[in-house]
């Protein structure tokens, strides 16, 4: 169990040491080890509504020392060895914090390629944490979503030919409604960047009721702008990114995402005990 305190505390020395705390957690937001502070090599550029990208050079140690924890953290080498002499990364996630002492801290869930099993250094590929809005959908039927009926199914009714085939393991399924069903009237209506958070939170909180997990990811309440135009959404079950970004962009709305930690303050309308993702919405100038 983790002492947020002793570790918010850390963060905070390092910050002062160094000018930023760089961190690797796990795939529940837990803290796993340091980064350095100042690697090798680190690209992250920041775009306004552009998902960015980290790649970022370490020195884990020769095989004469001790290896960083990372190295283990970040590729295992049980799972087996590429033609080209790569150890294989895990599949776990894993995400990378920097946190410079200010408001937001960038955060990217890793990707990285694995590393030749002798080199000293290693290099990490990761992505903004918006990229998840590429994977979830904007979904035209909340209310369909959130109480899920399970059934088991053992037979595949998309078999071409006269047998039925059995599945070799019985899947849970359940039923949903998409936009083209006659009861997809969802609109959502109003000043951009309500209508905006009001979407992505809508969709969220649809689909982790659907497969029934926690809210990893959480829309913190919006401080409404004057003179934000309005906009008009019908969620179609496309990529949420695909279906918001353009529409929040044109009406000058960002969209941010940040790892909330224990012992940071609460984001506005939210009451969080758990590592969070928190995506923010608002008119005007990257936040």
């Amino acid at each position: 169990m983790i002492d947020w305190e002793k570790h918010a505390a850390h963060r905070r020395q390092v910050i002062a040491d160094h000018g930023r705390w760089i961190g690797l957690l796990d795939g529940n937001g837990i803290p796993i080890c340091d980064l350095p502070s100042n690697p090798l090599e680190l690209e992250a550029p920041q775009e306004r509504m552009a998902i960015g990208s980290l790649r970022m050079k370490i020195n884990v140690g020769s095989k004469w020392q001790t290896k960083h924890p990372a190295l283990r953290a970040l590729i295992d080498d049980t799972l087996g060895v590429t033609d080209s002499g790569a150890i294989e990364p895990t599949r776990k996630t894993r995400f990378v914090l920097i946190d410079n002492g200010g408001p937001r801290r960038p955060t990217y869930r890793c990707a990285q390629r694995g590393t030749p099993r002798l080199a000293n250094t290693l290099t990490i590929h990761a992505l903004d944490v918006l990229s998840y809005l590429q994977q979830i959908p904007s979904v035209s039927q909340p209310a369909k979503w959130a109480k899920p009926e399970w059934f088991t199914a053992d037979t595949d009714w998309v078999t071409v030919g006269d047998q039925e085939k059995k599945f070799t393991t019985p899947r849970e399924i359940r039923e949903i409604d998409f936009s083209t069903s006659v009861l997809a009237d969802n609109v959502l209506d109003g000043p951009a960047d309500l209508v905006i958070a009001q979407a992505l939170r809508e969709s969220l909180a649809a689909v982790f009721a659907g497969i029934e997990k926690r809210e990893v990811i959480q829309v913190a309440a919006v401080k409404p702008t004057p003179g934000v135009p309005n906009l008009s959404i019908k969620p179609s079950d496309g990529w949420l990114w695909s279906e918001l970004a353009p529409r929040a962009t044109a009406a000058g709305i960002n969209i941010t995402a940040s790892m909330w930690l224990p012992t940071d303050p609460q984001p506005a309308g939210l009451t969080l005990d758990k590592p969070t993702i928190v995506l923010t919405v608002a008119a005007g100038k990257e936040h």
